[in-house]
């Protein structure tokens, strides 16, 4: 699954691009199971955040996930937008039912100068939302092309009405959000502020009105130059305080699936 020149283009002028059916209904299936079971499971180490669970370096820690990262297709998607030498950028994050605001997922201390070679930041998330949001805004929501822009809140609103197996690939400077708490949500969270709590309340809500559980899964690439590696030293940084872990080496198994698919870490 190769992209085409005006799929690149248009990732570079708007920020993401959305890549249909890269995964197949057997491969989201087992993502979905992987991530369903490791966060039923609250012997975990789960993390408890805005309102539902996530799991940083969720590779590691889920080992039914890892098959995405010598995954033909998601690995030639990464090879087209970051070339040859792409990188791994050593984060990946498994999300349950969580809700957001506004925000950037780019850490470094300036991403919009330039290098002193003269380069420029390339470093992106490829997303995988494990349900449909094709006839609802509760899947990503960013500002378009507001990845050339260092403030949050400018740029046209779009809503990404992806389907399970496909790929969104974007900037991680670009503005985006998830699902916004709606009315009662937002109650709860005012009313109630323990995170865990709020967590089991908002997943009994889900179900009494036959809401699927939401789950999304993803992961950094990036040109392999100053600012993805500053990307993903701030990124290991952040996942050992999120994960208590004093120290990060990547898992074998990962590892060997980067090497199998001839992708760089």
């Amino acid at each position: 699954m190769h992209l085409n020149q005006a799929q690149l283009d248009e990732l570079r002028t708007n920020g993401f691009i959305i890549i249909r059916n890269v995964l197949t209904p057997a491969e989201v299936e087992q993502l979905r199971k992987v991530t369903i079971d490791f966060f039923s499971n609250e012997s975990n180490p789960i993390i408890y955040i805005f309102s539902g669970k996530t799991k940083s370096n969720a590779m590691s820690a889920i080992p039914g996930l890892r098959f995405l990262l010598k995954n033909k297709n998601v690995a030639q998607i990464m090879k087209d937008v970051a070339g040859p030498d792409v990188r791994y950028a050593h984060h990946s994050d498994a999300h349950f039912n969580m809700l957001s605001g506004w925000h950037k997922d780019n850490y470094g201390d300036d991403d919009w100068a330039k290098g002193p070679n003269g380069e420029t930041y390339n470093a992106y998330k490829m997303a995988f939302y494990l349900q449909d949001h094709s006839n609802n805004n509760y899947g990503l929501t960013v500002r378009k092309g507001s990845h050339i822009l260092r403030e949050l809140n400018k740029g046209e609103i779009v809503d990404l009405h992806s389907k399970p197996g496909d790929a969104v690939v974007f900037d991680m400077r670009i503005s985006h959000i998830g699902k916004e708490p709606d009315f009662f949500e937002k109650i709860i969270k005012f009313v109630n502020r323990n995170p865990k709590s709020q967590a089991k309340i908002f997943e009994r809500y889900r179900k009494m009105f036959g809401v699927p559980d939401k789950i999304s899964v993803f992961f950094g690439f990036g040109v392999p130059n100053k600012f993805t590696q500053e990307h993903i030293d701030k990124t290991i940084a952040r996942q050992n305080k999120q994960n208590k872990s004093e120290g990060y080496s990547i898992d074998p198994e990962t590892a060997k699936n980067l090497e199998e698919a001839g992708l760089h870490y």
